[in-house]
């Protein structure tokens, strides 16, 4: 990437992070002259770390570009949203390392570019089925806005104001800087006296760019709204499901049939989230319900599986974003190697996470091999 914006005579920043799987979880690209970030997503990812790195990496730019190396739920949600989802492939061809580039189409073909053929050029967005060059937002100084343009900015703004209500706090983050944003940009073409700085960037922004921002806040928001009420509405709907139970009658009027085994309900309640490449909040397992002996159930959940069989419990989240506390008890009940290192038992708890999708998948994909050996 370096090496692309030399011969583009770019300026601008390259950095790899490591996101706790290894120093090659990501690689950001920071473009100060168009005020944009590129974000080469290299290891897999969850919904709300997504939504966490999106609302970090757009705090003082004004879009980021995503470049995913795994499918998932989230690439198809982008996919979904703008009709294509920009992709990275890395391969090594004779002792040298290729990148490559493509975007991936509703068809879910992707047409593959050399990094070295692509372009970083305004106004542009990847065509489908063809190479694709990485787009930044165009940057045209506007003459007199169409008042047709103004009205349509202004519909957008109270859509956005709409879908606020219901969002939590991380969420309505995006939401209130695209709303600036776009109010500071009505109240320029209205005549506003502003800042000299401040008037001379809202000069450049033309009414789509305004618009299209709008727009992907506008779908973020909508986004978020969505997960929160499908835990919700899960969350209900597991809760009726164990707390339906009749009148309390005398022992003998009691009916005598089988008691679910609460191990059985959790390992189903986990294949559910594996099934769609998700993970899920430790607190949220059982319907949310604080149970003392969730530690003794996972344990026995993934006590002794076969070398060919994930670990479940990988897909619960602990309150710190990790994993839970006790992860390491759960690898020794599976027979497992523990790791000696926080960082070692994360590479690990992730590994294990994309074993389960891989296992759960419609139709299941090949599993990539367990990090963690065979306790001796």
């Amino acid at each position: 990437m370096r090496r692309l914006m030399d011969k583009r005579q770019l300026r601008g920043k390259v950095q790899t992070r490591d996101l706790g799987s290894g120093p090659g979880d990501a690689v950001d690209v920071y473009l100060p002259e168009s005020r944009r970030r590129l974000r080469f997503q290299l290891s897999t990812v969850d919904y709300r770390a997504w939504r966490g790195a999106a609302d970090e990496l757009g705090a003082d730019v004004d879009d980021v570009d995503w470049i995913f190396a795994s499918d998932g739920p989230i690439t198809q949600q982008i996919l979904g949203r703008r009709g294509y989802c920009l992709r990275v492939r890395c391969e090594t061809v004779g002792g040298e390392r290729r990148v490559h580039i493509g975007a991936e189409a509703r068809d879910r073909t992707v047409a593959w570019t050399p990094l070295e053929d692509c372009a970083l050029t305004p106004a542009q967005r990847p065509a489908k089925r063809r190479a694709v060059a990485i787009a930044s937002m165009p940057q045209v100084r506007a003459a007199v806005v169409d008042p047709a343009e103004l009205r349509r900015v202004r519909g957008l703004v109270a859509q956005l104001k709409s879908a606020m209500p219901g969002l939590g706090k991380v969420a309505r983050k995006p939401v209130t800087r695209a709303l600036s944003r776009a109010e500071a940009w009505l109240a320029h073409q209205e005549g506003a006296e502003l800042p000299a700085q401040q008037r001379r960037k809202l000069a450049n922004q033309t009414p789509d760019f305004v618009a299209e921002r709008l727009k992907h806040a506008i779908s973020a928001a909508q986004n978020d709204l969505a997960m929160a009420q499908w835990l919700e509405r899960k969350e209900t709907e597991q809760r009726r499901s164990t707390e339906r139970t009749p009148l309390k009658q005398p022992a003998w009027q009691q009916p005598k049939g089988p008691v679910e085994d609460p191990v059985e309900r959790l390992t189903r309640q986990l294949i559910a989230v594996a099934a769609q490449g998700r993970t899920i909040p430790a607190i949220l397992l059982d319907a949310g319900r604080a149970r003392p002996d969730l530690q003794q159930r996972m344990e026995a959940l993934d006590r002794h599986i076969p070398h060919d069989v994930p670990v479940l419990s990988a897909l619960a989240v602990g309150a710190d974003g990790g994993p839970v506390p006790f992860f390491r008890d759960i690898l020794k009940a599976a027979g497992l190697a523990v790791p000696r290192t926080d960082e070692a038992l994360v590479k690990i708890w992730h590994r294990e996470q994309e074993r389960a999708h891989a296992a759960y998948a419609n139709p299941p994909k090949e599993l990539p091999p367990r990090l963690a050996p065979q306790a001796g």
